[in-house]
């Protein structure tokens, strides 16, 4: 998630960032080994934030990574990837097709994100 991001959701939940980053968030390293935030999953790999009663509890500041989901780069590397992203996330597959046009503009959204890193200054 961006700083922009961060600083919006703490704002949300009443937090300081340090503390919102500890109680919703987790580091997570990408392949080149670059630290970046992310939020938290239940034990079932849902979003902290998802209620499966009344969904998204923070809808209007969800950051890039869950308003471009699943259309991530490396769900989308081939398919495979996307039969694996299927068995964990019972959506996929399901619901209004999007066609390539929306796709790519997602997997462009979710490619020029700018996310806190472990060397972001808060």
């Amino acid at each position: 998630m961006s700083r922009e991001e961060l600083y919006a959701l703490a704002e949300h939940e009443g937090l300081g960032v340090e503390q919102f980053i500890k109680v919703f968030c987790r580091w997570m390293e990408a392949d080149d080994g670059t630290k970046f935030l992310s939020l938290r999953e239940t034990s079932g790999y849902e979003c902290i934030f998802w209620n499966k009663d009344t969904g998204c509890s923070v809808y209007s500041l969800r950051p890039v990574q869950c308003r471009t989901y699943p259309f991530w780069s490396d769900v989308m590397r081939n398919k495979n990837s996307w039969d694996r992203e299927k068995e964990k996330c019972p959506g996929i597959n399901c619901g209004t097709l999007h066609g390539k046009c929306e796709i790519m503009e997602q997997l462009a959204l979710y490619g020029s994100r700018n996310p806190v890193t472990d060397g972001t200054e808060l």
